[in-house]
């Protein structure tokens, strides 16, 4: 399997860790978020290794791929088996980057921080208690890492598309988000403003559900929803709290459904937020 480009480094030697989770087994519409680590790798070798806009070399941050989990052949091995990798590779304090597969890949991957703050792009509220009997589907990703840190500890961005049951379980547990016309009204800025002060200082994680983007600038997703958040808008969160992330995600990339637009959009977050949180890294959120 090809690695993700300019991530050459030994395990021990690293100080960020890519790897993916290539899981789609609770997907409700499109399939083929599986085949997404594969595709985002590929898209990788599209960009220099320098960035260009900060400054900074790739080659020079001791980047790690270790591949993707085999063998996820139902919800629970995911479930264990993402936890356990991602403690494993994130020791000593490693950058850790997953790459889903679906939604669900959060879960597990969050849970191997314990109490984290958790800031979600997406497009969709996910905060239903259970979807078609399934508890950890991907429609049920929030209210799963609810479960786990506490609404208080969460933050969404781009929200535009939820059952009723869930907005009103939602507000009901202080679930706290930012709509995508609020960010189309008042900024990206804004909304990431009542995120930090939501938040507060602590562990930060960034979960990208790739469909919080609108599928006009990316429509390599499985549950496509229009008026989102821009590609700029992404760029903006990402390099505002990427210095004080101890781990993100991105999922819900599907790229049969386009021609690598948003494989390429998925890999270049995550080499904007790799070179800023190793080069830049803090511990707090501003």
């Amino acid at each position: 399997m090809q690695r993700f480009a300019d991530a050459g480094a030994s395990l021990e030697e690293a100080r960020a860790v890519i790897f993916g989770i290539p899981f789609q087994q609770t997907v409700s519409f499109r399939k083929g978020t599986a085949k997404a680590p594969e595709d985002i790798r590929e898209e990788s070798y599209n960009f220099e290794i320098f960035q260009l806009e900060h400054g900074i070399d790739l080659a020079e941050l001791r980047i790690h791929d270790a591949l993707d989990l085999d063998g996820l052949s139902d919800v629970g091995t995911m479930l264990a088996r993402t936890e356990a990798e991602a403690r494993r590779l994130s020791a000593g304090g490693r950058f850790l980057v997953g790459l889903g597969g679906e939604h669900s890949v959060s879960e597990p991957l969050i849970k191997a921080f314990g109490k984290i703050n958790v800031l979600i792009l997406d497009a969709h509220l996910d905060f239903r208690d259970e979807y078609e009997g399934e508890r950890h589907s991907h429609a049920c990703a929030a209210r799963r890492i609810a479960d786990m840190v506490g609404t208080e500890h969460i933050y969404q961005i781009g929200i535009r598309s939820g059952c009723k049951e869930e907005y009103e379980d939602a507000k009901r547990m202080g679930l706290k988000f930012s709509p995508a016309t609020a960010v189309r009204e008042h900024g990206i800025e804004t909304a990431c403003d009542k995120a930090a002060k939501h938040l507060g200082n602590g562990p930060l994680y960034l979960s990208i559900d790739i469909d919080a983007v609108d599928p006009a600038y990316a429509p390599g997703t499985g549950t496509p929803e229009p008026w989102g958040i821009t590609s700029w808008d992404a760029k903006y969160v990402v390099d505002r709290f990427a210095p004080a992330l101890t781990a993100m995600d991105v999922v819900e990339v599907c790229p049969a459904y386009d021609n690598g637009n948003t494989s390429s959009l998925a890999a270049k977050l995550v080499r904007e937020a790799m070179a800023l949180r190793l080069t830049k890294g803090k511990s707090t959120v501003s």
